[in-house]
């Protein structure tokens, strides 16, 4: 198998499992707001705030492992890798449990003063941070060993396996079963990669293996903190100066933009080993111009379907389901194109990242986190709202792709090829949003249900934007790949090899 058709195989892999996992825990999602209720949902959502923060407590040591596990296979040591693997295995494990231990102690010396749900919830937050991130850790094993399809598996395994007992507790118990529930899948879900990956972690603990992981990962842990900070403006500037029920409305762009952004985030969590294992070969940054350019244009040449889809299939769906959010369906479609840029920037941090300039990356975040905050204030106190909001997050984002690109561009290109490469992605771009405007502006209103309105809409676009898929395929030969891919696996399920 050709190293471009095991890439395309790993990410239609774990592309099935993420997307398959999506849609279950929408459903779980809003059921569980259903049984728990305002007040309950608020107390879990409080204390999942713990947990977001736990993660820091790993100082960078994930995020390194992602790239020097798979950098140390290419370089054919696997005895390098398997001792970053267990060390920072029991470093997480042993300062998970001194952390939980924390919470417990002060969950106890509160308890007098905190509700029963509050106190309950602190001890369940106590053990499921130590779970958690075993949990996560075998994972991020998983993807650095680049075992994508195990890793599928395990994400199905826990939504699909985890939905019954959890609704089931949650609907007897409320609260507590749910922290019963939720405790009990992690315990199960890190069971089950065990068994089925065969993972062990056999006690090792090297400071020098650990010290140059922290300071390679701890700085990758700032900036992904910083992107954390970037990406939530918005939601930090409307409550404060417009209101909650603003915020109310924006959420349809909040939650277009977890589900169009999973795309790209999933590319590169399958791409980020395959760019460490060949730049190990010859420790030469030039050798991922390909993978940089071909994963550029697949990401600009497939997201328009994506959000197009959005685009014109929101304003049914929200009138049909949410007619209470009409009011957020303009800034939704302003912040749309804002989300092409956005999910543009992946390949060139990871570019970044593996040839340790993401140092970089620091002093452009905080401008750009400065700028965006600035920006949205300003349009808000002139009187623009929501729409003047979108707007400027929109700006932001192709800041935000065109710093990414300008830094990282400059690795494996002349400015000639970046160019090139710029224009072709800005022309897309263009294209596109041209296109779902004049089609919106033009396309006959005609009668029958707005969703076939909006189905027909769609499908003229998906017409028009046919020779862009085409010429992709000529350029990279995915579709190709894909379907090759399709039927070798239909072939193997047919005729099972004999043993």
């Amino acid at each position: 198998m050709t190293k471009k058709k095991e890439i395309i195989k790993d990410i239609s892999l774990y592309a099935s499992g993420v997307y398959l996992t999506h849609g279950i825990d929408f459903i779980i999602s809003i059921l569980m707001k259903r049984f728990l209720g305002p007040v309950f949902s608020g107390v879990w959502a409080s204390l999942q705030v713990i947990l977001m923060y736990a993660k820091f407590a790993n100082l960078g040591s994930f995020e390194a492992v992602t790239r020097e596990i798979p950098y140390s296979l290419g370089k054919k040591e696997p005895e390098k890798a398997e001792e970053i693997k267990n060390t920072v295995f029991w470093f997480i494990f042993m300062n998970s449990c001194l952390l939980g231990g924390g919470i417990a102690l002060v969950a106890l010396g509160m308890r007098p003063g905190i509700s029963e749900p509050v106190f309950w919830g602190l001890i369940t937050i106590s053990v499921l941070l130590v779970l958690q991130r075993i949990y996560y850790y075998q994972m991020v094993v998983l993807r650095a060993y680049k075992k994508f399809t195990m890793a599928s598996q395990a994400l199905v395994f826990s939504s699909a396996f985890g939905a019954l007992p959890l609704l089931w507790m949650t609907w007897h118990y409320q609260i507590y079963g749910f922290y019963i529930a939720t405790t009990f899948i992690f315990l199960v879900n890190i069971l089950y990669v065990f068994i089925r990956s065969g993972q062990k972690f056999p006690f090792y603990f090297s400071w020098e293996r650990l010290k140059p992981l922290i300071t390679f990962g701890f700085p990758i842990m700032i900036i992904g903190a910083m992107d954390v900070v970037f990406r939530c403006l918005d939601r930090i500037i409307i409550p404060r100066y417009l209101g909650f029920e603003y915020m109310g409305y924006y959420s349809l762009s909040l939650m277009a933009m977890g589900y169009l952004t999973s795309f790209p985030n999933m590319l590169r969590v399958v791409l980020f080993p395959h760019y460490q294992d060949r730049f190990s070969e010859r420790d030469n940054v030039k050798d991922l111009k390909n993978f940089v350019y071909q994963s550029t244009l697949a990401l600009a040449y497939i997201l328009p379907i994506l959000l197009a889809a959005v685009w014109f299939f929101s304003e049914s769906l929200v009138f049909l389901i949410l007619p209470q959010f009409k009011p957020g369906l303009f800034p939704l479609k302003i912040l749309l194109p804002g989300l092409f840029f956005l999910s543009l920037n992946q390949q060139f941090a990871t570019l970044l990242i593996t040839a340790k300039k993401h140092l970089s990356l620091i002093p452009a975040m905080i401008a750009l986190i400065i700028l965006g905050a600035t920006l949205s204030i300003a349009v808000i106190k002139a009187g623009y709202g929501l729409p003047g909001v979108a707007m400027m997050m929109t700006a932001t984002y192709f800041l935000y792709y065109a710093v990414h690109f300008l830094l990282g561009v400059r690795l494996v290109m002349d400015s000639k090829e970046a160019f090139r490469l710029f224009m072709r992605v800005f022309g897309v771009f263009v294209f596109f949003v041209a296109s779902m405007l004049a089609i919106e502006h033009f396309f006959p209103k005609g009668e029958g249900t707005p969703l076939l309105k909006n189905a027909s809409q769609f499908g003229l676009f998906c017409v028009l934007f046919l020779p862009f898929l085409v010429h992709l395929n000529k350029e990279t030969g995915l579709w190709s790949h894909l379907i090759d891919i399709l039927k070798d696996q239909f072939s193997r399920k047919k005729h099972p090899p004999s043993e």
